[in-house]
């Protein structure tokens, strides 16, 4: 299934990016990922084949097979970094401290007062 394009760009969810994770985890991934360096050599391929007379050709060429090449890794890149805020450890949120407890417990009585745990 070949999508439309889409103009709203933004960063993706928790859900999209654990879908996107659980995607890069298949063989499969590596299979794309193979076709599309294999798409990034037959364009420098036709760059290679183009007639060396035909200058504008070469710099359309040239030009296309630089694009291939930056969408590949930048691609990549953006995979690698979704990972890795997906793999990356959930942040804890401390409780207060001692201190702030007797504080809190200070300014208000129904707040329990500190625990030595």
């Amino acid at each position: 299934m070949i999508r439309e394009g889409r103009t709203d760009r933004q960063e993706l969810t928790g859900s999209r990016r654990r879908a996107l994770f659980a995607v890069t985890t298949m063989e499969g991934f590596d299979v794309i990922l193979d076709l599309l360096e294999e798409e990034c050599i037959q364009q420098e391929s036709n760059l290679i084949n183009v007639d060396v007379s035909d200058h504008r050709k070469i710099l359309g060429e040239h030009a296309m097979s630089k694009a291939f090449w930056l969408l590949f890794i930048r691609f990549q890149k953006r995979v690698e970094k979704e990972r890795a805020i997906c793999l990356a450890p959930e942040p804890t949120t401390l409780g207060p401290s001692i201190e702030e407890q007797e504080v809190l417990h200070i300014l208000d009585a129904t707040v329990p007062p500190p625990t030595s745990d």
